[in-house]
């Protein structure tokens, strides 16, 4: 493994202001310098799991350990086998990963955890009766998996066995609806989907319709039949992509990728959503091109994050006790065109992957201050998509 220097970036700007495969070759993978105790096996550490846009005989799905002292990271393994393996999820208690393979005639898989060495090892693969998925999820109990297309809007859900093996497609529901951007929004266009905290609902966005569509979820059977509501809006054009609830359930934050604005609905089981505000994951003053990608919530509850494609930072809000609301803090200066990111469960350490320049970098999170610290690590991998501790 050829090894890089750390970088050199800046930290945080305001917001007013401004690999080895199975039997195969190993992919690039550029990894920062270690220090003694980031080698040390018995040093604290963590792992996370990165999906990318690759070919099937390339390595697709990468697997880190993250030095839980210093933010220092390490390649443990990589493996091949999956078109665009692009988004990852594991099932709660992570002896198990999904992926979409995001192509035309679009798939799934399942894989089991080895548990020696960390990397995921293929169970199954199943149509995901679309095409090009871009966003899968499982429930709490394991028992169902459900995952979305883009390319034609269909949404299909799965019963898993306890092995984890995906089983035939139970529900296939092709989303409908338009927006006023003829160019983007000609057809529905499912970029996201996820249960509630109970697992009996499932809620989808669409970009192409500026909806939020709910679902009835039963694990069981891995089954959808529509609620009514049946769905909650954006303003038109927005573009809904990827949504995230409180820990309470009573509030969904939706990031609306056209516009990089958040939506925050207040959330009802029984009347579904009510909109409650509209903010801007930009600087008042840029101008340049734009779009918003995903979207995390701090384990405190106290922060959220969205990241911006063409602006290339993480904005950072902090999140009123009293109503939900956000508030615009400040944005973190991070690679080109940053996609996918997570935040460790410790809150501590930030993982943000530059889909174009091929990083993946290490920040350090203070949750007193709001503010983030550049580690300087950072891997180099091919177009890094998603990253799941």
């Amino acid at each position: 493994m050829e090894i890089v220097a750390p970088r050199r970036a800046a930290i945080w700007t305001h917001a007013l202001t401004a690999a080895g495969i199975f039997g195969m070759t190993a992919a690039l993978a550029l990894v920062t310098p270690m220090n003694a105790e980031a080698q040390n096996n018995n040093a604290p550490s963590k792992l996370f799991y990165v999906g990318t846009y690759s070919p099937a005989e390339a390595a697709g799905i990468y697997v880190f350990r993250l030095d839980d002292t210093t933010g220092s990271i390490q390649l443990v393994g990589s493996v091949a086998g999956i078109e665009n393996p692009s988004f990852l999820a594991f099932s709660t208690d992570r002896t198990k990963l999904y992926s979409v393979s995001e192509t035309s005639n679009g798939g799934i898989a399942s894989f089991k955890i080895d548990p020696e060495t960390k990397l995921p090892v293929l169970v199954n693969k199943e149509s995901s009766k679309g095409s090009y998925p871009c966003h899968l999820s499982v429930d709490k109990t394991g028992k169902m998996l459900v995952v979305a297309n883009y390319g034609d809007g269909v949404i299909a859900s799965y019963p898993l066995n306890s092995d984890g093996q995906i089983g035939p497609a139970a529900s296939v529901i092709k989303q409908a609806g338009t927006g006023p951007n003829k160019a983007r929004q000609e057809g529905p266009h499912a970029h996201f989907a996820t249960f509630d905290t109970a697992g009996t609902r499932v809620f989808t966005c669409d970009l192409g319709a500026d909806k939020i569509f709910m679902y009835q979820a039963t694990p069981l059977a891995g089954t959808l039949a529509p609620t009514k509501p049946a769905f909650g809006s954006v303003v038109p054009g927005s573009g809904p992509r990827h949504l995230v609830f409180d820990a309470t359930g009573r509030y969904a934050y939706v990031l609306n990728e056209m516009t990089a604005t958040v939506t925050i609905f207040r959330y009802d089981h029984q009347s579904g959503f009510s909109s409650r505000q509209n903010v801007s994951a930009l600087p008042a003053d840029y101008n340049g091109e734009n779009s918003g990608a995903e979207i995390v919530m701090h384990p405190s509850g106290r922060y959220l994050f969205t990241s911006n494609r063409g602006h290339d930072t993480v904005a950072v809000f902090a999140i009123s006790k009293v109503d939900g609301k956000l508030m615009l803090k400040g944005h973190i200066p991070v690679g080109k065109t940053p996609r996918g990111f997570a935040i460790d469960p410790t809150g501590r350490w930030l993982v943000i992957a530059g889909q174009d320049d091929g990083s993946v970098r290490v920040f350090k999170f203070d949750a007193e201050t709001g503010k983030a610290t550049d580690t300087t690590f950072t891997a180099t991998i091919s177009k890094p998509v998603c990253v799941l501790f």
